[in-house]
């Protein structure tokens, strides 16, 4: 099984505890917030050049035991 925790920009700064008591479980983290899939985030979401993207971070993923299609890696920034 796997969980989702959404963090939204005004909580930005509890993803460090997040991250923390969440590591090595299959959790799969969102956040919406600058330089947030860089610190640990498995999905952060921006915008570039007035576009909603998002940035995928590999390792994060890979940590958590998940998986992610090779079709939802190829539309992402990848981290």
């Amino acid at each position: 099984s796997c969980h989702v925790v959404y963090i939204g920009k005004a909580k930005s700064r509890d993803l460090d505890d997040v991250v923390a008591s969440t590591a090595g479980k299959s959790v799969l983290t969102i956040t919406d917030g600058n330089g947030l899939a860089e610190k640990g985030s498995c999905i952060n979401f921006k915008v570039v050049n007035g576009r909603l993207k998002f940035e995928l971070n590999q390792g994060t993923v890979a940590s958590s035991n998940l998986k992610v299609s090779g079709q939802l890696s190829s539309m992402a920034i990848l981290i």
